[in-house]
């Protein structure tokens, strides 16, 4: 009864001060703990309702969560669609759209410290697949923000609202900006399904090229000017709702494909742990993977081949079809430290994480056993890890967040990973053009899939994205 007179009183109130204070008052009584949820959806909500015009501003919602477990350490807070719901509420409220649809606005650093909290909190709410393990927070200190990493980047936040679409990038040199797409959240969505559906193997340049076009306008060209200013080389995509299964490399400008401009990479998290100095080339791989039948899944006669060709390439331990079970990577990993991580093997990546799994000669290994299974032997990450004939769950719209958990619980600085399953022969030789790229003295890991990718694009019998646009470089791409 107190709890709801409390949470009536602070929904009333106009102040959002007030809100908040009367919202924790109602926690500190017994029967608050035990509503713990409840009560943090009045205070996010009290938060968020603020009257137009009201002068008053919010605080980032981490503020919330601060008081939430100074009143109640030991709580364990329930994240869930309605929090997320409620930051995309602030983001609204902190990106007014703007007057001229596309139109670049800069942020202040305040403003765009502010949002970047809150998009940050929006990736951790709707993706838990990818929270972060103690050791990785312990590595907190060594993190940088994305914008730090590499010059020749530009970083973009698409945030997903009811009725737009917000874009805030960032610059180099650390500068900020958004401009705002008037599409709502629904229509993005279908777009975004039927852009994916419309790279089918069989689908016509009729069919696919206006959907690619359409999303290039949306998300690059009001920014095309820029990114020949700074002389940018790498666009690195912080993606938002149903864009996550948007395969970027596909867009397309009129005259050609994105990935024909520039390389591409995902980042799952706002933060990445800084690049190591030693060449990628120097480093030594464990590669394995199933070329037989098993479990009910398809041969991959290509394997064997692949994974032969990038043992002929670097040092390797190879683990093929009966060799590759859980004991072997087990022993595997903890008898050294492997940088490179290269599995060819079915698999699946979902929002539920028991349904994220890679296919072992002795079965599935879902996404919390596969995160044990590579951080058994090293308290090294992993530098770069390669799953090379997985793919999204079928009829599940957040799959690739599945993709997003793996790169960020599996340790490894860098995943490269597939939307959906490749023909087995493009797949291996693409990724043998890969590891060639990666031999050469200062390419990076999205330049060197850049290169692989056009190299099937080139070829006229694998120039449909179908083959190439499923590859996508996941973490830091440098």
């Amino acid at each position: 009864m107190l709890l709801t007179v409390f949470g009536r009183l602070a929904l009333g109130c106009q102040c959002w001060l007030v809100r908040r204070s009367l919202a924790i008052e109602t926690v500190k009584l017994p029967i608050g703990r035990i509503v713990l949820w409840g009560f943090l959806l009045v205070v996010s909500w009290a938060i968020v309702a603020i009257p137009a015009g009201s002068g008053d501003r919010p605080q980032p919602f981490s503020c919330v969560g601060t008081e939430v477990t100074t009143i109640a350490p030991e709580a364990t807070l329930p994240w869930d669609d309605s929090s997320s719901y409620l930051y995309r509420k602030l983001l609204d409220r902190l990106l007014p759209a703007g007057d001229r649809e596309g139109e670049l606005y800069r942020l202040d650093t305040q403003e765009a410290a502010k949002i970047l909290r809150a998009i940050a909190a929006i990736h951790g709410v709707e993706n838990p697949n990818s929270e972060e393990t103690t050791c990785d927070r312990l590595s907190a200190r060594r993190r940088k923000s994305l914008e730090q990493i590499d010059p020749e980047a530009v970083t973009l936040y698409p945030i997903v609202l009811a009725d737009r679409l917000e874009v805030v990038v960032g610059f180099p040199d650390g500068q900020f900006g958004h401009y705002t797409i008037a599409v709502c959240a629904r229509e993005l969505s279908d777009l975004a399904t039927q852009m994916r559906q419309s790279l089918r193997r069989t689908s016509f340049a009729n069919e696919r090229l206006p959907l690619a076009q359409q999303f290039y306008r949306w998300l690059v060209e009001p920014i095309a000017t820029e990114l020949d200013r700074y002389t940018i080389a790498t666009l690195v995509f912080v993606l938002d709702g149903p864009l996550w299964n948007l395969p970027i490399a596909a867009l397309h400008d009129g005259t050609g494909y994105l990935v024909e401009k520039y390389a591409i990479a995902l980042a799952p998290l706002l933060r990445v742990v800084e690049p190591r100095s030693q060449p990628l080339e120097d480093f030594e791989a464990l590669v394995g993977g199933l070329s037989q039948s098993r479990a009910g899944f398809a041969p991959l006669p290509g394997v064997e081949r692949e994974l032969h060709a990038i043992a002929a390439l670097r040092p390797t331990r190879l683990l093929l079809d009966e060799r590759f079970t859980r004991e072997q990577l087990v022993s595997s990993l903890q008898e050294r430290p492997f940088e490179i991580v290269h599995l060819a093997t079915h698999g699946q990546f979902s929002s539920d994480p028991q349904q994220t799994f890679i296919l072992t000669w002795d079965g599935p290994v879902n996404l919390n056993e596969f995160e044990r299974l590579l951080r058994s032997g090293t308290a090294r990450s992993i530098e770069l890890l390669v799953l090379s004939a997985c793919q999204t769950a079928q009829g599940d719209k957040r799959a690739a967040l599945g993709l997003a958990g793996i790169a960020v619980r599996s340790g490894a600085r860098s995943t490269l990973a597939s939307l959906w399953p490749v023909q087995d022969a493009s797949s291996a030789q693409l990724m043998m053009s890969f590891y060639h790229e990666l031999m050469r003295s200062g390419v990076g890991k999205a330049q060197a899939l850049r290169r692989a990718q056009l190299s099937l694009l080139q070829q006229p019998q694998y120039k449909h994205p179908f083959y190439w646009a499923a590859f996508v470089l996941v973490g830091l791409w440098i």
